[in-house]
């Protein structure tokens, strides 16, 4: 993290999925350090190109109107890791599915370009990396 965004031909970027949707993603650390989040937007970070291992949250679902938690349809924090070499000059998005039971990272050339991440904790607070 921390790469310079003047140039964006020098760096890679990851973008957050589509705020508000169901299924959303967030970038929650590169290569073990937590990056700020601010989930009322969508966001992306600039990334140093090379070789990086990303922590991607896919946060509780919290029940909306008047149902009272833990009543109501709720799930945990899903988490996600991939292990990605990113390139200069592309853009990377979080993308879920499965209703982010599966979470992929596609690049700006095709959606037929994609990296498979893999589901390592699903958790009511906090997320164990490494089982």
């Amino acid at each position: 993290m921390g790469a310079n965004e003047s140039n964006p031909n020098e760096v890679a970027f990851v973008v957050n999925s589509e705020r508000g949707r169901q299924d959303e993603l967030w970038l929650y650390a590169v290569d073990g350090n937590r990056v700020r989040m601010e989930p009322i937007k969508r966001e992306h970070y600039a990334i140093t190109p090379g070789r990086h291992v990303l922590w991607v949250l896919a946060p509780m679902k919290v029940p909306t109107g008047p149902v009272f938690w833990p009543f109501g349809e709720s799930r945990p924090n899903r988490c996600f890791e991939f292990e990605v070499d990113l390139q200069a000059g592309k853009v990377y998005y979080l993308a879920p599915l499965d209703n982010t039971k599966k979470a992929n990272l596609v690049t700006n050339d095709t959606e037929a370009d994609f990296i498979p991440g893999r589901l390592v904790d699903e958790s009511w607070w906090t997320c164990h990396w490494h089982k």
